[in-house]
């Protein structure tokens, strides 16, 4: 299966996230990264198995992030 360049998350996927460290929010699978709840948080480690970067997870970040997948 071919992966879209982009992808929004639908309500299905909010409605079954689960939160992972440093307020980060997976699908319930843990494969789509939705979003990006704590702006205080200024480093993230994405999770080894991630495969989707939903469009617009770190969209309200104002300030530059690190980012670090495991």
């Amino acid at each position: 299966m071919e992966t879209p360049p982009f992808y929004a998350p639908t309500e299905e996927d909010y409605n079954t996230a689960i939160e992972y460290e440093d307020g980060l929010l997976y699908s319930s699978d843990g494969k789509m990264l939705l979003h990006a709840t704590n702006p205080e948080v200024t480093e993230y480690h994405i999770k080894q198995g991630t495969e989707i970067i939903c469009d617009g997870a770190f969209y309200f970040l104002r300030q530059q992030r690190k980012y670090h997948f495991n």
